[in-house]
């Protein structure tokens, strides 16, 4: 579960990166529900919200350990819990997918743009739901999660 889920995030978000890349110049929005929800192209110097903004070697640091953290922690877990396996998958996928962009451009491409929130993409959400799906079961299972 664990690497099928990392592998399928990492393909559709460097997927859609590369065709929000070909189809938007910088900054340039393409209304899909006028006024809620636009794909904007946005170059992204900086993690969430635009903090540690031109802090590339940083952020791919940070990256980088945050992947290999993953990868430790999931091994030392019950790989035969799905969940776990899928909520690790999400992260890493996601997390992979921003850490190549940064690497490879020195930036992050985001385009989902829901016109009340900063711009953003699909493994931001990965990362997202992952997190929020092992803090679910972290706090309904508590240890067990890893054993």
């Amino acid at each position: 579960m664990f690497f099928a889920v990392t592998l399928v995030v990492l393909f559709l978000d460097v997927l859609l990166k590369i065709l929000a890349n070909r189809i938007l110049s910088n900054a340039q929005t393409l209304p899909l529900i006028n006024n809620f929800l636009h794909l904007t192209y946005i170059e992204n110097y900086g993690s969430a919200f635009g903090f540690f903004r031109d802090q590339r070697l940083f952020l791919t640091l940070i990256g980088i350990i945050v992947c290999a953290l993953v990868i430790y922690i999931y091994q030392r877990s019950s790989k035969r819990d799905n969940v776990i396996g899928f909520s690790f998958g999400l992260i890493l996928g996601g997390s992979l997918g921003n850490l190549i962009n940064r690497i490879s451009m020195g930036y992050v491409i985001d385009y989902v743009d829901f016109r009340m929130f900063p711009v953003f993409n699909l493994a931001d959400v990965a990362i997202n739901i992952g997190v929020a799906i092992l803090m679910v079961e972290i706090f309904i299972r508590g240890k067990e999660c890893f054993r």
